[in-house]
């Protein structure tokens, strides 16, 4: 049996949880820097293309079938990335 009280939001809990940060929607695009998509979807955020290529490609090594992309905020284009040769 559960105990009285016990799994219950208080007042001050809830007003808490309001009051908590909203996450970013899914469907909103960052407005700076680069993103790395992963098969149509934004995995991670960059402030340089430099390193959003570099974690692109190494990602593209372990996982050669995954749709690996870098997207840049300001122009919104997308550059695939493919295995090094």
């Amino acid at each position: 049996m559960n105990s009285p009280g016990v799994g219950k939001m208080t007042e001050a809990s809830k007003d808490a949880a309001v009051s908590a940060v909203k996450p970013l929607r899914a469907n909103a695009y960052p407005k700076e820097g680069f993103s790395m998509v992963v098969d149509g979807k934004f995995k991670q955020h960059f402030a340089t293309l430099d390193d959003a290529q570099k974690a692109a490609v190494s990602l593209k090594i372990k996982f050669p079938l995954l749709q690996v992309a870098v997207r840049d905020s300001v122009t919104a284009e997308r550059t695939p990335v493919n295995l090094p040769e």
